[in-house]
């Protein structure tokens, strides 16, 4: 018979109740924790991913989302100098005594064998935006590539007042982009207005003209974005046209150019970058002049982080994005794709803050102005 103490053969059987009480009431809490990653798993780097909304991620921001992708994970390019990134001086200039963390960066990236990838988000454009700003820090190895299109989709559909809870979701969307950390500034696409070879108009201005004395006789072709319908109503309430004006919409560049020379449609409000995807036979010829507002909306590609990113991450997704849009090689991308380097006059933050601005601008002069679709 044992001679130990009563107390001491009673601790065991106590202490096992109290550890399986403890084991079957957090199973009954948090029944599938066993399957659900741990928090070290969920925020282990695990590559960078470039998300494009799936709405947007055709040319050119597809293939230029792709081609940064790829400059990123190439291992020459690490060029220095000025650059269009979040948290540099206005201008897009690196403020100075950055060299030697750049350089701290540079080792941090050679250690890190993660790769970048592009990535298509499914869904709307709010849910796009809510997927990749709005689930926390453990969002922080994803980027949006952010454009005007989102700008104006989330304006548009902030003044939803059919469909119930998508304005909601919108607003909510909308505070998480203005919450969201800046990253680079890649590429800025200018708008274009294109007419077939043999048209008679040779300028903006005379475009201007035409649809003054005659709005109905002119068809114009844009994609099925609301930015381009949008920028179109910007062209006729700069132009002070008084009248309905009707447009066809296009999949694509191509599909537009072939419907104009079909006559399906007369002027084509486009971009330099989505004319270069273009057939040769079917290339149209670009109106020259100065837009009648003075300055005609441009398309541009920026990145940016969740606002819980923490800022040594921040710190490092810039310089990394800053040694690649800088360099030569990028540079020549965005010539080929018909892109140019952004040049905002000013620091990240405060352009994006602008073009927050502006969507509401363009948003509400496509409700304005008087635009028919044509089958």
């Amino acid at each position: 018979m044992s001679s130990a103490p009563a107390w001491q053969r009673l601790a065991w059987p106590a202490l096992l109740t109290v550890v399986v009480v403890f084991v079957l009431s957090d199973f009954l809490r948090h029944p599938f924790r066993p399957f659900q990653p741990s928090a070290d798993a969920a925020s282990r780097p695990s590559g960078l991913r470039l998300s494009v909304t799936g709405t947007e991620a055709a040319d050119p921001v597809g293939a230029m989302t792709q081609a940064l992708a790829a400059a990123l994970n190439a291992p020459a390019g690490r060029a220095t100098g000025s650059a269009a990134t979040g948290g540099d001086t206005p201008g897009g200039g690196r403020a100075e005594g950055s060299h030697e963390a750049d350089r701290e960066d540079e080792d941090e990236d050679r250690a890190d064998a993660t790769r970048t990838v592009a990535e298509r988000l499914p869904g709307a454009t709010t849910t796009a935006v809510e997927s990749v700003l709005g689930v926390g820090e453990g969002s922080r190895r994803r980027l949006l590539v952010l454009t005007p299109q989102t700008l104006v989709q989330l304006q548009q559909d902030r003044g939803e007042t059919i469909v119930p809870g998508v304005a909601l979701r919108a607003e909510r969307a909308w505070h998480q982009l203005e919450d969201a950390r800046a990253v680079a500034l890649v590429a800025a696409d200018p708008l274009t207005l294109e007419v077939a070879p043999g048209s008679p108009l040779r300028t903006v201005a005379q475009l201007a003209r035409v649809m003054r004395a005659a709005p109905e006789r002119r068809v114009f072709g844009v994609g099925l974005d609301s930015w381009s319908r949008a920028a179109l109503a910007r062209l006729v309430q700069d132009a002070r046209v008084e009248g309905t004006v009707s447009y066809r919409t296009f999949v694509s560049a191509r599909d537009a150019s072939r419907a104009v020379a079909g006559r399906d449609a007369d002027v084509v409000v486009g971009t330099r970058g989505s004319a270069e995807g273009v057939d040769p036979v079917d290339r149209l010829r670009r109106l020259s002049g100065a837009w009648p507002g003075g300055q005609a909306p441009t398309r541009w590609i920026a990145l940016v982080a969740p606002g819980s990113t923490p800022a040594h991450e921040l710190r490092r997704l810039r310089a990394r994005l800053r040694r690649v849009v800088t360099g030569p090689s990028w540079a020549r991308t965005l010539r080929t794709q018909g892109l140019v380097r952004p040049r905002p006059g000013m620091g990240l933050d405060a352009f994006l803050a602008r073009e927050r601005v502006r969507s509401g601008t363009l948003s509400a002069t496509l409700a304005d102005v008087d635009l028919s679709v044509r089958p």
